[in-house]
């Protein structure tokens, strides 16, 4: 029985280093292309996310009043994670508070998720698998459309990708494999 992780022998380390390159690139592109104007204006989340980063960069306190705050209190409403907000603040304070810098996380994230998703299919499936993963997330429409807005929710599948590839890498390495004997007392 064959491994499905058996390459090619055409398919060297350097043709996938070009290949995963130029569809990252590419992916990196469609993320980040007229980022300030595609799609048109701000939802009220994404403006919510922009203007806490740089309440939080200028005053040390969210728009409530809180000095740095686990759970943001959006529009008055609801509580939600810091992360994305967070990770807002050093693109505010490069570029000031606009499009730009509110969506750009959410674009970094789509094409690092790109990325892991990639480690993840050339984990299960060799080189040209991680290949054809990268293929596939840095076309897919979803990935592209929720990568262009600053909603925090796309950091999920970048961590969820980076979380499931380390499993599986841990699975290969045998610091982690225990034998099922265990030594006796």
């Amino acid at each position: 029985m064959t491994d499905v992780r058996e390459e090619p022998a055409s398919l060297s380390i350097q043709h996938y280093r070009i290949g995963l390159g130029l569809l990252l690139l590419v992916g990196g592109v469609l993320r980040v292309f007229d980022l300030s104007i595609l799609p048109e204006g701000l939802y009220c989340d994404e403006a919510a996310n922009g203007y806490d980063a740089y309440s939080l960069l200028t005053t040390g306190k969210a728009t409530d009043g809180q000095p740095y705050p686990l759970f943001l209190n959006h529009h008055g409403m609801d509580y939600v994670e810091f992360l994305y907000t967070y990770l807002t603040i050093p693109f505010v304070a490069l570029f000031g508070l606009d499009v730009f810098s509110t969506r750009i996380v959410a674009a970094l994230a789509g094409t690092l998720g790109i990325l892991t998703s990639s480690l993840i299919g050339r984990q299960l499936f060799g080189k040209m698998g991680g290949l054809a993963v990268v293929l596939l997330v840095a076309l897919y429409p979803w990935k592209i459309v929720f990568s262009r807005v600053a909603f925090r929710g796309i950091l999920l599948p970048l961590f969820l990708t980076l979380s499931v590839y380390l499993f599986l890498r841990s699975l290969d390495d045998r610091r982690f494999c225990h034998s099922a004997a265990s030594p006796s007392v």
